[in-house]
């Protein structure tokens, strides 16, 4: 292992906790749709109260995420952001904030965020997908920190529509926008519900997960 220096290692712990958070992310939001399918359950189709159900009856929950090695980490919903010295007040607040216990109580930036939005694969959605969610943490000055220079964009489906045709149409309106600087994108929907995406921002790296689950069948009609 010559030349496999520290910096190196971090990078690939840093990319494990980031992918193990994400497969948990998804694996929560895969038994939500099926506990509330087979119970006959429905949820309003309200982006607060989706992710609340989510985090409330599985991401941070203590027997889940004891059951699949995630103890370490708190998901907590609605977290004040960005603090602004001269009005004293917080420019945002994330969805979900990702606190690992190890390096959170030492430095409370050491956070991942999530910023969940519903799509539906109409217009409106998937600009407000683009425009008050990826702009937020790759746009200058980010309405969102990135410790890790990494982070991830959570896509409540409501209606049944293709997930790669939904990415395709928020491919093409971020690339349409003049004050996002997209550097590689690399789309994985197909078996993972996952599509990957870096940004540029005055120089630095961003990575934006995105990840979709489709919960159409689980709502109640308005």
């Amino acid at each position: 292992m010559a030349g496999f220096g520290k910096s190196a290692l971090n990078h690939l712990v840093k990319k494990k906790v980031f992918d193990d958070i994400s497969a948990y992310i998804l694996l929560c939001c895969n038994q939500m749709k099926i506990e509330l399918i087979s119970t006959g359950k429905k949820i309003p189709n309200d982006e607060n109260k989706i992710r609340n159900y989510l985090l409330e009856y599985y991401l941070d929950d203590n027997v889940v995420r004891r059951k699949h090695n995630m103890s370490m980490f708190h998901f907590q919903p609605e977290v004040p952001e960005n603090f602004d010295g001269n009005s004293l007040n917080y420019e945002g607040r994330v969805d979900i904030k990702i606190m690992n216990q190890n390096e959170w109580f030492e430095n409370r930036d050491a956070t991942y965020i999530v910023e969940c939005k519903r799509l539906d694969g109409k217009t409106h959605l998937n600009h407000l997908y683009v425009q008050k969610g990826i702009k937020r943490f790759v746009v200058y000055p980010p309405h969102y920190k990135s410790y890790y220079e990494r982070n991830f964009m959570l896509g409540f489906i409501t209606e049944k529509i293709e997930i790669n045709r939904i990415v395709e149409q928020i491919q093409t309106i971020q690339r349409k926008d003049r004050d996002i600087e997209i550097i590689a994108d690399f789309a994985r929907v197909a078996e993972l519900g996952i599509y990957d995406c870096s940004y540029l921002m005055k120089g630095i790296t961003i990575k934006l997960r995105h990840m979709f689950s489709d919960i159409s069948e689980c709502l109640a009609e308005r």
